[in-house]
C-alpha cells in the first residue's frame, strides 16, 4: 500500500491528493486487523479498496487514462481463470464493474467529442 501511495504521481498526478489521504487509512486498517482472524473482515476490506478505486476514477480527469485502466483490468481476468480462489475473479469483476460504470457515464461526452 505504501508503494502504491509513493507511485501515485507516476500513475497519474490527479491521484496524489486522494491517495495521500486514503492509503494511510487502508494501511491502518491492515495494521489493526490483518493479524487477528476474529477482527478481519474480508468484505469490509474489499469495500474499502473498491471505494478507493471509485474515488480515484472520479478524481482522474483523463478519459483515455480511465479507459486504458479498464482495458488493462480486463486483460488481467484470463490470467486468473484457473486460480484456486474464486475471490480473485470476483474482485477483478467488481473492479471492472466500477471502471465500466465510470466509462458508461463518460459516453455522452465522448460521443460529442467524436462527432
Amino acid at each position: 500500500m505504501r508503494l502504491m501511495k509513493s507511485l501515485s504521481p507516476v500513475l497519474h498526478p490527479d491521484l496524489v491528493e486522494i491517495w495521500d489521504t486514503v492509503v494511510p487509512k487502508l494501511v491502518k486498517y491492515l495494521e489493526d486487523n490483518a493479524d487477528d482472524k476474529e477482527k478481519w473482515n474480508q468484505k469490509s476490506w474489499e469495500d474499502l479498496v473498491l471505494k478507493l478505486l471509485s474515488k480515484s476514477l472520479d478524481e482522474v480527469e483523463a478519459d483515455e487514462w480511465v479507459c486504458s485502466l479498464g482495458q488493462e483490468m480486463g486483460n488481467q481476468i484470463p490470467l486468473y481463470t484457473n486460480y484456486p480462489h474464486e475471490k480473485v475473479n470476483d474482485l477483478l469483476f467488481s473492479y471492472s464493474g466500477v471502471i465500466t460504470n465510470i466509462i458508461v457515464k463518460m459516453l455522452p461526452c465522448l460521443r460529442l467529442i467524436i462527432v
